[in-house]
């Protein structure tokens, strides 16, 4: 898979297909002399080799993955910084610190949007979205999706629009738990339900519950329902089976 995909280098060193690579850019720092660049770039040439070649830290693995972000202040930092760049950023919660503290990360922005995409099929098909200013920062090979607004995963919309590659990662980051089976069929071989702080977590067992009595799932995971009730939406005309 693809360490960075298909970044677009301001300085010309991009191996197949635009991809940023460490190789790149050294035989590009190779070149530098013989075709008089400036020191300048040289330098940002130097930091570029030393970013790509960043280890994750020991909690993220070492393979191609798309992580998705919602922290509308370092989108804002991202596009001021310009396509490129270095840079280092404190990412993730932001807008509810209660779940937890900020990750600093370092790292090269590689993609910059506006964030507007149009959803493509079902009930959605040709509705807007709007992530807001978005920008792609990837950390060795992990590109971290960092936009402005929250927005609903249908299919891949967000990552067509940033021209990212789920099938070229290893892992891929989806916040919705279902839709997720759709947008990847045919491409994933396993799914991982996370467990991770927030107001609707996957284990529901980790939630406060204050006004429920005995009987009920998931306090008591033997609880059993012998006729469940179905609700049915006369809205949208759907119907039971038997």
């Amino acid at each position: 898979p693809a360490a960075v995909a298909h970044a677009e280098d301001v300085f010309g060193v991009g191996d197949g297909g635009g991809q940023l690579s460490a190789a790149g850019v050294r035989r590009a720092m190779n070149k530098a002399p013989e075709q008089g660049l400036r020191s300048e770039k040289r330098k940002e040439l130097l930091r570029r080799k030393q970013l790509e070649e960043l280890q994750p830290t020991p909690e993220a693995p070492a393979e191609a993955a798309i992580v998705p972000v919602v922290d509308p202040g370092a989108a804002q930092v991202a596009h001021s910084a310009g396509l490129g760049q270095a840079i280092r950023l404190r990412l993730g919660h932001q807008l509810d610190p209660q779940w937890g503290d900020p990750v600093e990360v370092e790292g090269v922005i590689v993609r910059l949007s506006d964030g507007a995409f149009v959803y493509r099929g079902g009930i959605w098909d040709g509705r807007a979205g709007d992530m807001g200013p978005t920008a792609v920062v990837a950390v060795g090979p992990i590109q971290i999706v960092i936009s402005g607004n929250a927005t609903y995963d249908w299919m891949t919309e967000q990552n067509d629009l940033l021209d990212l590659s789920p099938a070229d990662c290893k892992f891929v980051v989806a916040k919705n738990p279902m839709n997720y089976q759709q947008a990847y069929a045919g491409m994933m071989k396993a799914v991982y339900v996370l467990d991770t702080p927030g107001p609707t977590p996957a284990n529901t067992n980790a939630l406060p519950y204050t006004a429920m009595s005995s009987g009920w799932f998931p306090a008591e995971p033997e609880h059993t329902i012998d006729e469940p009730e179905v609700l049915v939406s006369r809205r949208r005309k759907l119907r039971t089976t038997p």
